[in-house]
């Protein structure tokens, strides 16, 4: 009696050996897909520290946003009140020399 072997015909033409390499791959691929609650805690850590990093950072800007334009606010104001002051003297001083008119030296 012998006995007959039939290939099926998904592993023909295929060796032993490339089928262990296919079936490392396989288990080496799940174990990355297996995290475990350390790995996943820390992810979830590393997520919210960036998180709060970005919320930092966002209010920062509002922050500095708004005090840049305080700043140019308060230098306007004070560019305006320099020109008015500049203007009152100026008025004043004409307002001086014409009440007070000197004679012309010949």
């Amino acid at each position: 009696m012998q006995a007959i072997v039939e290939s099926s015909s998904s592993t023909s033409g295929v060796s032993l050996v490339a089928i262990q390499e296919l079936q490392r791959e396989e288990n080496a691929s799940s174990r990355k897909d297996k995290q475990s609650l350390r790995d996943i805690q820390e992810e979830e850590q590393a997520r919210q520290v960036e998180a709060d990093f970005m919320k930092w950072w966002s209010a920062e800007e509002e922050r500095v946003k708004a005090e840049g334009e305080a700043l140019a606010y308060f230098r306007d104001a004070r560019q305006k009140k320099s020109k008015h002051q500049a203007d009152s003297r100026r008025k004043a001083k004409m307002k001086s020399s014409m009440s007070h008119p000197t004679a012309p030296s010949s």
